[in-house]
């Protein structure tokens, strides 16, 4: 049926408009205001086809059939089979209307080009205004040049050759007798006030039919406007583009989703599609949210609804309210006001750059729970987290604190190499989770070496610290041994209990935290965030000042060991 249809318009060489005139005269009126002329196409010929999309009634998909709009005939061949389908799919084309029938503007008009209310543009509106204002012109410069022109009265008729023998010197010139110039009062004037009050109405009639009417707010009182009464007439000069802007918006969203859609097929044959798929997968996207439904879509808007005025008015009003903004959204507001002043997106980058917000909730719940673990109390895994900032905001900080144990000793703590290890249990579950992804396994690698180094370091200091304790105990009796041993085994409970008890209040502190964090914004996490590090520090301070004690009370021991093992060598000597 294709090449039936291709062999009989295949020597023709211009496009068909034999339209019907006697009953379709409105097509004529149409076509004469889309182009001011009747004009007759040369284009190549088309073959006007109808698509027909039908509905399974069981899997509620669509599939497309395409019919002859009409059957032709001419001197190279007939086609006439309307009841034959001349393509017909295999499979469903789509699963939903809205993928099919996209609307942008209705308004009952069935016939292509579709105008708006049979209406091209604002043209055919300001086209008689236009030609009426230029034919006032034209008799006003007329009117100019002609009162350009010396006009002469001669008395005598018979005497009229003698004008041609006039001439008019650089300095002066010499008129003869019976020859005079027709004074301004003598030739016919016409009111200038009247021609200016034609050329104001068609300015007035312009201004309305091109943009939504405006009331005058002055009403001839001559009193200067206020900065209220400003605003108010901008904003009403501005509603008609603001509408079309804001129409505009809400059909692009359509169409951004639909684009957005397109670009997440799994099964895409599209190369901008797989190319876009393919550098969200290398830049660390999970593939989860290669789905729009997951997104929030919106096109980007202008200030001021398309006025400068109303736009550089908005950017001065936020810049009034600055200082009670937070810290980004203050560079956000200064981005704003010279983005406004300058119209130039690459002059506001450089100006006045917008900088990310690189604490994110999760980097701060991970900050949180660093806390946690240093108290060798396990932490569930969050879900939703991103697991590349937890593993990266802890492996921060275990290199912190492992540079402060190098720094102080190369010893530590016993409860120190508790809570790094502890910690390095829960990066190592998001490693896990992590590792799942198969295009982070570069990053997965990386993330392991340097949690092995990191622990080859705590058992050095595991190492080190049983060292000096045998080396402690090779000196000491029994007796002063299990001593020193109930000694430090009360210590240990009591530096338990603190834990426990820091632990409790940190966990309130955090839970009365996340309430408030709720109410607060990016400076107030800033704040807690740096409180939060601060009741770090004073946790690490206290053990500090707790094996300081214990140590006191050994080297206590030890002193008293030694001195009872001199007074018992004294006394055995006397014996």
């Amino acid at each position: 049926m294709v090449r039936r249809v291709l062999q009989a318009i295949k020597k023709d060489d211009t496009s068909d408009q034999a339209y019907d005139w006697v009953n379709y005269p409105e097509k004529a009126a149409e076509l004469y205001k889309q182009n001011c002329v009747y004009w007759q196409s040369d284009a190549v010929p088309k073959i006007w086809c109808f698509d027909f999309y039908s509905q399974d009634d069981e899997t509620g998909e669509w599939n497309l059939q395409i019919v002859l709009d009409r059957e032709f005939t001419n001197s190279y061949g007939t086609v006439n089979e309307l009841d034959e389908f001349l393509y017909e799919s295999k499979r469903p084309v789509t699963d939903s209307l809205d993928k099919i029938l996209h609307m942008q503007v209705g308004d009952s008009n069935h016939k292509a080009p579709f105008m708006f209310y049979s209406i091209r543009s604002l043209g055919f509106l300001l086209f008689d205004l236009c030609q009426i204002q230029d034919m006032t012109m034209n008799r006003f410069v007329s009117k100019v040049h002609e009162d350009f022109l010396l006009l002469l009265r001669v008395q005598d008729p018979a005497d009229r050759a003698a004008v041609d023998k006039i001439h008019f010197g650089l300095r002066y010139g010499l008129l003869p007798d019976g020859i005079g110039f027709v004074k301004r009062e003598d030739r016919y004037q016409f009111d200038p006030q009247l021609s200016q009050m034609l050329f104001s109405n068609l300015k007035q009639y312009m201004g309305e039919s091109a943009s939504s009417y405006t009331q005058d707010i002055d009403s001839g009182t001559e009193k200067e406007r206020t900065k209220f009464e400003v605003q108010a007439l901008l904003a009403q000069t501005s509603a008609l583009l603001s509408s079309l802007l804001n129409n505009a918006y809400i059909q692009a969203e359509f169409e951004y989703r639909e684009i957005c859609r397109r670009l997440c097929l799994k099964d895409t044959h599209n190369a901008d599609a797989k190319a876009f798929q393919k550098r969200c997968r290398e830049a660390g996207v999970l593939e989860k949210w290669l789905d729009s439904d997951r997104w929030e879509i919106r096109a980007e808007t202008v200030m001021g609804g398309g006025s400068k005025q109303l736009e550089l008015a908005g950017a001065d009003k936020l810049m009034s309210v600055r200082q009670f903004m937070e810290p980004s959204a203050q560079q956000r507001t200064l981005h704003k006001l010279v983005l406004a002043v300058t119209d130039s997106a690459a002059e506001a980058d450089e100006l006045a750059p917008i900088k990310p917000n690189k604490i994110t909730d999760t980097v701060f719940d991970a900050a949180l729970a660093w806390g946690t673990l240093m108290t060798g109390v396990p932490m569930p895994v969050k879900e939703g987290d991103s697991h590349r900032e937890v593993i990266e905001t802890l492996l921060r900080m275990m290199d912190m604190k492992v540079q402060q144990i190098e720094q102080s000793g190369g010893v530590g703590m016993p409860q120190d190499v508790v809570g790094i290890t502890n910690a390095a249990a829960y990066v190592t579950q998001h490693i896990d989770l992590l590792e799942q992804d198969e295009s982070e396994a570069q990053r997965v690698k990386q993330y392991r070496d340097f949690l092995g180094k990191l622990g080859n370091q705590v058992k050095a200091f595991a190492q080190r610290q049983q060292e000096m304790a045998a080396q402690q105990n090779g000196h000491q009796d029994p007796e002063t041994m299990a001593k020193v041993a109930s000694i430090a085994a009360t210590t240990q409970a009591k530096v338990q209990a603190k834990q426990v008890s820091d632990q409790q209040k940190l966990a309130q502190k955090e839970a009365a935290f996340r309430q408030k964090q709720a109410h607060e914004m990016e400076k107030t996490r800033a704040d807690v965030f740096v409180a939060g590090m601060e009741g770090v520090a004073e946790t690490a301070a206290q053990h500090a000042k707790t094996a300081a004690e214990v140590r006191a009370i050994e080297r206590k021991a030890e002193a008293e060991a030694k001195a009872a093992a001199k007074k018992a060598s004294a006394t055995k000597n006397k014996e």
